[in-house]
C-alpha cells in the first residue's frame, strides 16, 4: 500500500514516501517520478502499482478546443451590448448576459442560419428584459426622489 506523507503539487516529489513499515528516500522516487511523467506524455497513467510495476490505463482524449469565432461572428454576438448606449447599467447587464448567450450559441453545432437566427432572437429579448426592468423601476426611482 503506497501512502503519502504529505500532499503536493503537481510536478513535485513529495520528499518521503511510506510503504508499510519502510520509508523510502527521494533519491528512489526520481525514477518513478520521471515513469508517471513519461507516461502522462504517451496519454497513459499508472493506475495501481503490482508486482513493483505500474499498471498502465489508457486515459481518455479530452475534448479539442473550440475553434476562435470571427469577427463577423463577434459582432452578431456582441450586438446586444449596445443597450447599454440607452439602457446604463441595466442595459449593460442585459446586453451582457445577451452576449454571452450569443457566444455560446455561435460556438455550438447548429446550422449557420440558425445560429444567426437566434443571435438576433436574443438581442431582442433581451432589450426586452431591458424595458420592462426600466419600466419597474420607474415608480421606485420616482420615490426615492420624492422622499428626499
Amino acid at each position: 500500500m503506497l501512502t503519502k506523507i504529505r500532499t503536493t503539487t503537481f510536478g513535485e516529489i513529495p520528499p518521503l514516501i511510506r510503504v508499510g513499515a519502510n520509508v523510502r528516500l527521494l533519491a528512489e522516487l526520481a525514477h518513478e517520478r520521471s515513469a508517471i511523467l513519461a507516461s502522462a506524455a504517451r496519454g497513459t497513467e499508472p493506475s495501481s502499482r503490482a508486482g513493483g510495476q505500474y499498471v498502465m490505463t489508457q486515459v481518455p482524449n479530452q475534448q479539442p478546443a473550440k475553434p476562435k469565432l470571427t469577427a463577423l461572428q463577434q459582432v452578431f454576438c456582441a450586438w446586444p451590448l449596445a443597450l447599454v448606449t440607452i439602457g446604463g447599467a441595466i442595459g449593460g447587464l442585459c446586453g451582457g448576459v445577451a452576449w454571452a448567450i450569443n457566444a455560446r450559441i455561435m460556438s455550438s453545432a447548429m446550422s449557420a442560419p440558425a445560429r444567426y437566427g437566434l443571435c438576433v432572437l436574443t438581442g431582442i429579448v433581451a432589450a426586452v428584459v431591458w424595458y420592462f426592468a426600466a419600466i419597474a423601476l420607474v415608480p421606485v426611482i420616482a420615490s426615492m426622489s420624492a422622499s428626499h
